[in-house]
C-alpha cells in the first residue's frame, strides 16, 4: 500500500496512516488553471479488510464511519470481480450515504493472465458512479495516484457540502467570534483532520 508495496493477502484486517497533500483551490480554479497550486496536508486512516465471507462482519465495523471505500478485485480472477456487486450493495447499506467509492483492479503487472476485461471493469465502475484504477502492489504502479485522487475527492466534498442551506451564525460570546453551525476543519498545517478510508479487499 502506498510506497510500502507488498503482495501478501490481508488476513482479517490491516491498518495504515498516510499524509497526503491536496490542492486547496476550488475545482473550477483547478480546471481553468487559475493561480498556482495551493497545498494542504490531510491524513488518510486506511483500514484494509479481507474479502473472505468469514470476515464480512468485521469489514462492516470499519466502513460504517468511512468517507471513502476502495473495492478491490483481482484482474486475473473473474470470480473476484463478480463479487464486486455484492460489496457495492453492502457498502450502500452500511457505509455513510455520501461515502466516495473507487473500484480497483489488482495485479496489473499480470495483464497477460487477465480474466477481467479492462473495458468491462470501466463500464461497471461508471454505472456505479465510481472511478476505476488498475494497480500493482508488486511494482507500485498507480497505487499512490489512486490514493491521491481519493484524498482530493474527499477533501473537495468536505470543503463544499452539496445542497446545504446557508448556515445561521451563532451569536458571539464575549471574547469569542461567531461560528457557523456547519463549520468544519480540514487540515491544520501538518496536523490534519483524519479522513478514514476503507479498502475492501477481494482476496
Amino acid at each position: 500500500m502506498f510506497s510500502e508495496h507488498g503482495t501478501q493477502p490481508t488476513i482479517a484486517n490491516d491498518f495504515k496512516i498516510k499524509t497526503i497533500q491536496v490542492d486547496t483551490r476550488s475545482v473550477a480554479d483547478r480546471t481553468r488553471g487559475r493561480d498556482s497550486i495551493k497545498g494542504e496536508h490531510v491524513r488518510l486512516f486506511v483500514w484494509d479488510t479481507a474479502g473472505q465471507e468469514r470476515f464480512r462482519q468485521i469489514a462492516r465495523m470499519y466502513y460504517r464511519e468511512s468517507q471513502g471505500v476502495i473495492i478491490c478485485f483481482d484482474i486475473t480472477n473473474q470470480e473476484s470481480f463478480d463479487t464486486c456487486d455484492f460489496w457495492i450493495k453492502d457498502i450502500e447499506k452500511h457505509a455513510p450515504e455520501n461515502a466516495l467509492k473507487i473500484l480497483c483492479g489488482l495485479k496489473s503487472d499480470l495483464s497477460n493472465m487477465r480474466e477481467v476485461d479492462n473495458y468491462k471493469a470501466e463500464a461497471f465502475a461508471k454505472s456505479n458512479n465510481m472511478t476505476y484504477f488498475e494497480v500493482s502492489n508488486k511494482t507500485g504502479d498507480k497505487v499512490d495516484e489512486m490514493f491521491q485522487i481519493l484524498a482530493q475527492q474527499i477533501y473537495d466534498k468536505m470543503k463544499i457540502p452539496e445542497k446545504l442551506p446557508a448556515a445561521p451564525v451563532k451569536p458571539a460570546q464575549p471574547g469569542q467570534p461567531g461560528q457557523s453551525q456547519n463549520s468544519f476543519k480540514v487540515g491544520q498545517g501538518s496536523s490534519a483532520k483524519p479522513m478514514p478510508v476503507e479498502k475492501k479487499g477481494c482476496c
